[in-house]
């Protein structure tokens, strides 16, 4: 009976987790359906979506569900998996905009445009604002990079890749990043190769596995032997593999190129030290000292060369040994103090705590001698001034005695006179030599203030020459290096010149074979004269053959409808006189009959009546244009605009016809460029400049083909004189600056990528390449 209650009571709670289960289940089907009609509403105000967001509001209540952001997270995730896009893009937007979990949030958004097959752009928008919210965010970073990279744009790709290591606090990632690496991507030139075989190296040496990190350095180093950047990390690694030789050849070379770079100049010190040359160690950070005057780092290193050796005093005097009358003051030495501090250097913060705790205590006792002095000299000069004022009431008192025995004693002024004149005079002399005293106590104090004041002047007489002589040294460094870049200058301009020279034998050359041509075709002109006379006879002749032909397909193919056209044209002929009118008016029946060489027939004759009315050599020229006969067009339209300038149509039509030529022209040399036909694709181009010289494309696809025949100047030229016609042709710009590098002229190539990027073309990679190229560019000439 017991079993029977105890199996009963096992299938009731069976039956209520199943039941639960099925309940739960039932309330997210629900949940995930209110979502998804929410997400599909735009007007958030209407009673509908009101009605539905109370509708969901309340079962979430109901339904007791943690409705936590991390919960809503993972819901949404779930949602994804389970392809229920329209339900995840609701609770990850309503996240959003509650200003909660939107890194993540913004992530999930990318996943699902991906999944859904939505435009790559879109999940490459919403990765970046998951990057803008949380930059750490190693994920979405890792999912921009590969994104990039399937799409064939390696040099966005590769520096996210960069970003998900830099980022990356384990190796997690790092399997699959060498994988895309090393098998799926494939660089579109040398520059992608580089940055690829970078990214490797910084992988490798992030993992630890130094051997592979020096083999992915050396062969992006083959790529691109003048990364700086690189050549530095590079360094470092063979510095770290104990390859102090050549890690030190390499600094020495970074150096020569950048002499102010503090930082390789701090690890080659470093080296120099490690090796045992500790005179050189401290030479090196002597002249980042004499660079930047700041420089805790090279102090801290010749406190690590010397802190054995000297005491503190003496190790900072060596921070100035180029000025042997230098005076420490305490504020530099509480400043070196506070920097050890920072770094955790407790044994140096140790040594020179003691020497520290002395300067502040002779600057307090000092401080309080001066203070002793200066308050004795107070009480001399308040005694001095108690003494006069006593005399000065003496003399006062005296006066007034001698007052009242005058009064009194007037009978005895005779005989008294004498003796009252000279006790006067005796008080007269001591009064003048209390005066006298007085003075000599001021002058005194006089000279002790102008000492003071002669004092301050020489202090700032010696602190004014100090820096005049940093003022000069530092302009003394500055003209050596404005005499090195001259001296960079001459030596490009020499190069620049012989490759000038050397293209100018060329294009002499060229002259001397198209003078050869030009007599040439002087002995053929009559021959071509003639044959041109033929051809345009032959052309009448088949034009005429060609009217004949389409009367005759005319009233063949539908006989009906051309008898309605040829009464139209019939009564135009038949009325008399014959004016150019009523030619044309028969020249435009023929063209609405689709018979258009009937009609240059009719046109024609008009012509011959009126030869200067621009309408008949327009409606001539719009016909040979539907014929494709595009020269005859062109020079019925030129016509036409010579006799009316203000002839829009005209104008209009007639460079409608200069593109098609245009066009055909480029065409056909790019044709011939692309077999590497290159003198071919030279003279078409040639050619079309002489008939089309304001077309800036056809000098630019001339410069294209001329750069491919190595004749940089004249590729220089041509590009320019684009850019003159067409000053918003980024392309030329490109190609101009390139042209320039390839001449070993940095600064104009400088000056044409700027002037690229200031037009900010639509164009991510090269925008990309370009910048780069500033960077290094910049640095070498400002």
């Amino acid at each position: 009976m017991q079993n029977i209650k105890k199996a009963v009571i096992i299938i009731l709670v069976i039956i209520n987790i199943v039941a639960g289960s099925v309940f739960a289940s039932v309330k997210t089907e629900e949940l995930d359906i209110l979502r998804a009609n929410l997400a599909c509403q735009k007007d958030k105000t209407s009673q509908e979506y009101i009605k539905a967001k109370e509708k969901f509001n309340k079962l979430i209540i109901s339904s007791k569900i943690d409705y936590s952001p991390a919960a809503r997270l993972q819901d949404a995730e779930r949602m994804i998996s389970e392809q229920k896009y329209n339900s995840a893009i609701y609770e990850l937007n309503d996240l959003i905009e509650n200003n909660t979990e939107i890194s993540k949030s913004n992530e999930l958004l990318g996943d699902i445009c991906l999944k859904s097959g939505k435009n790559n752009s879109k999940s490459a928008h919403y990765y970046k604002e998951a990057l803008k919210a949380d930059e750490t965010n190693i994920s979405a970073t890792f999912k921009l990079a590969k994104l990039y990279l399937r799409e064939k744009r390696n040099i966005l790709g590769t520096e996210y890749l960069k970003k998900t290591i830099e980022l990356s606090k384990t190796t997690l990632y790092f399997p699959e990043i060498e994988n895309i690496i090393l098998n799926k991507v494939k660089p579109q030139n040398r520059f992608e190769a580089n940055n690829l075989y970078e990214t490797l190296g910084v992988l490798y040496l992030k993992s630890g596995k130094s051997t592979q990190s020096y083999s992915a350095f050396s062969k992006a180093l083959e790529l691109n032997p003048e990364d700086i950047c690189l050549r530095y990390q590079f360094a470092n690694l063979l510095y770290l593999d104990n390859q102090t030789d050549t890690a030190l050849s390499m600094y020495n070379t970074i150096l020569k190129e950048n002499p102010k770079d503090s930082q390789i100049r701090n690890s080659k010190a470093k080296i120099l030290f490690k090796g045992g040359n500790a005179l050189s160690a401290n030479k090196e950070y002597l002249t980042i000292l004499s660079q930047y005057p700041d420089s805790n780092q090279a102090k801290y290193g010749i406190y690590k060369i010397y802190k054995d050796k000297l005491t503190p005093e003496k190790i900072m005097l060596k921070f100035h040994d180029d000025d042997p009358y230098y005076a420490l003051s305490i504020n530099e030495v509480e400043e070196f103090y506070n920097f050890l501090n920072e770094i955790k250097d407790y044994e140096a913060v140790k040594i020179f705590n003691p020497y520290l705790e002395q300067l502040k205590k002779q600057e307090e006792d000092k401080r309080k001698a001066t203070e002793q002095k200066l308050l004795k000299k107070q009480q001399t000069q308040n005694n001095q001034l108690q003494k006069a004022r006593l005399l000065e009431k003496e003399e006062a008192i005296n006066k007034n005695i001698i007052a009242k025995q005058q009064k009194k004693q007037d009978e005895d002024a005779l005989i008294k006179m004498q003796t009252e004149k000279k006790r006067i005079e005796q008080q007269e002399l001591k009064k003048a030599q209390i005066e006298k005293k007085k003075q000599e106590e001021l002058q005194k104090l006089e000279a002790q203030k102008k000492a003071i004041e002669e004092k301050q002047k020489q202090e700032e007489l010696k602190k004014a020459q100090d820096e005049k002589i940093k003022i000069e040294q530092e302009e003394l460094q500055k003209l050596e290096a404005q005499k090195k870049a001259i001296e960079e200058k001459q030596k490009q301009e020499e190069l620049k010149k012989a490759q000038e020279l050397k293209e100018k034998l060329e294009l002499e050359d060229i002259e001397r074979k198209k003078q050869e041509a030009i007599e040439k075709e002087l002995d053929l002109k009559r021959q071509e004269e003639k044959r041109l006379i033929e051809k345009i006879e032959k052309q009448k002749k088949t034009d005429i053959q060609a009217a004949q032909k389409e009367l005759k397909n005319a009233q063949t193919k539908n006989s009906a409808v051309f008898s309605e056209y040829k009464k139209v044209i019939d009564n135009y002929l038949n009325a008399t006189p014959k004016t150019a009118a009523i030619y044309i008016a028969a020249a435009n029946t023929y063209k609405q009959a689709s018979m258009p060489y009937n009609a240059l027939k009719y046109y024609e004759e008009a012509k011959k009546l009126e030869p200067l009315n621009p309408e008949i050599h327009y409606n001539i020229g719009l016909t040979y244009m539907e014929l494709n006969r595009l020269q005859d067009s062109k020079e019925n339209l030129e016509k036409a605009i010579n006799l009316n300038d203000t002839d829009r149509k005209s104008q209009m039509l007639l460079a409608f016809v200069n593109q098609k030529m245009t066009t055909s022209i480029i065409n056909k040399a790019y044709g011939d460029f692309e077999n590497k036909k290159y003198i071919e694709a030279y003279t078409t181009l040639d050619n079309g400049i002489k008939d089309f010289p304001k077309n800036a494309q056809l000098y630019y696809y001339r410069a294209l083909v001329t750069d491919a025949m190595k004749r940089n100047a004249s590729a220089i030229i041509d590009f320019q004189k684009a850019i003159e016609l067409d000053p918003s042709y980024y392309m030329a710009y490109y190609y101009l600056g390139k042209s320039y590098e390839k001449i070993n002229d940095g600064k104009s190539a400088l000056v044409a990528y700027e002037r690229f990027l200031s037009i900010e073309p639509d164009e991510p990679e090269l925008v990309s390449e370009v910048q780069k190229k500033v960077v290094i560019l910049g640095q070498k000439y400002y």
